[in-house]
């Protein structure tokens, strides 16, 4: 799933929770991509859009991962680009 959570002073004050049902498969290769554009937050995998966030005040930066259950995540390669 993609949980987006906005935190002001250590406390939740949004979040927007969109699950993604995967493939069965027990190695999955994807591109993930996060473009930000103005006042529009949009979160991809493999060029299709699953989560947009508009609305929200988008004056922070940060990005995690987490896995639940037996699973392994590993991020071969992250670029950051900056327009």
């Amino acid at each position: 799933m993609v949980n987006f959570t906005r935190y002001v002073d250590n406390r939740v004050v949004g979040n927007i929770v969109q699950g993604i049902k995967w493939p069965n498969k027990k190695k999955l290769d994807q591109e993930w991509k996060l473009v930000c554009d103005g006042d529009v937050l949009s979160f991809f995998v493999d060029g299709m859009e699953i989560l947009k966030v508009k609305y929200m005040l988008l004056d922070f930066s940060g990005i995690g991962f987490y896995t639940f259950g037996k699973q392994t995540l590993i991020v071969e390669d992250m670029t950051f680009t900056q327009n």
